[in-house]
């Protein structure tokens, strides 16, 4: 194998390795700032147009209060980039999206401008 193919090979190796890495089962913690109770709370990949179960369930997630969200890579073939869905207890929805699950821990959502936004950490 000459030099340029084994460079060549190695960089596919460590981009497979890379990949990897970021699409690791974790907890992220929502925390909600927004100044209401969240009554509904949905996340789904940006590429898709369902937002499937609240994953709160039968539970609302109070102002100043965070709940962890399991991650699992492989449930959305590998993807990392997700929008969600907030239903507050009042019912207005609001949506944020571009959130990269594989390369943070906390969601803080929070108002600007009348608008729910996030933080990710």
């Amino acid at each position: 194998m000459n030099k340029r193919s084994f460079l060549a090979t190695l960089a596919v190796g460590l981009l497979s390795f890379t990949s990897i890495a970021f699409a690791i089962d974790r907890d992220i913690s929502v925390r909600n700032n927004i100044g209401a109770t969240v009554r509904e709370l949905y996340i789904s990949p940006s590429s898709v147009t369902t937002w499937g179960n609240d994953l709160l369930g039968a539970d609302v997630l109070a102002n100043g209060s965070s709940v962890a969200i399991h991650y699992t890579p492989r449930m959305y073939r590998g993807e990392c980039v997700f929008d969600m869905k907030i239903v507050e207890a009042d019912g207005e929805v609001s949506t944020v999206s571009g959130i990269n699950l594989c390369t943070i821990t906390t969601v803080t959502l929070s108002r600007s401008g009348g608008e729910v936004v996030f933080e990710a950490h």
